[in-house]
């Protein structure tokens, strides 16, 4: 039996795939957990329609994130930060804090993913971080300081 699958089924396919299938498997298994749907017009005209909705999507995220990386690209930012007697700081600077940072400044919101770090900032100094997803590309300048009480 053919049958459109609904969902990602382990072992037999991705979401849209059309595969062909026992009848008991189909019948006992995929269609009454509506994992997948018979193949029939109306599910095959349904199934097109969710690949272009599908891919307009894809398409309009990475305009989005485009744009995204366009404003962020070269930007500095300085970070005061609590360091102990030897310079160190009391807590890393991660991929969760950089992307906070940005969002927080710039209110821009990147995925954490596109934050290429090989570990995180643990002493002063000054560092450039590389924005990565989907073929886009920028840099981003941090300078952590000591904190300076007044």
């Amino acid at each position: 039996m053919k049958v459109i699958l609904l969902a990602d089924v382990a072992g037999l396919g991705k979401k849209g795939e059309t595969k062909n299938v026992s009848d008991g498997y189909a019948g006992n298994f995929l269609l009454p957990k509506k994992l997948a749907s018979g193949v029939n017009e109306q599910a095959s005209i349904q199934l097109q329609a969710e690949k272009r909705r599908a891919e307009k999507e894809i398409v309009n995220k990475g305009n989005v994130l485009k744009a995204t990386f366009k404003k962020v690209n070269n930007h500095s930012f300085v970070i005061p930060v609590k360091t102990s007697d030897k310079g160190t700081l009391f807590s890393a600077i991660g991929k969760k804090e950089i992307n906070a940072l940005i969002k927080n400044r710039l209110h821009v919101e990147l995925p954490e993913e596109a934050i290429v770090l090989e570990k995180p900032f643990k002493e002063l100094g000054k560092f450039s971080v590389k924005l990565h997803v989907s073929g886009e590309q920028a840099i981003i300048y941090i300078e952590l300081k000591k904190y300076e009480e007044k």
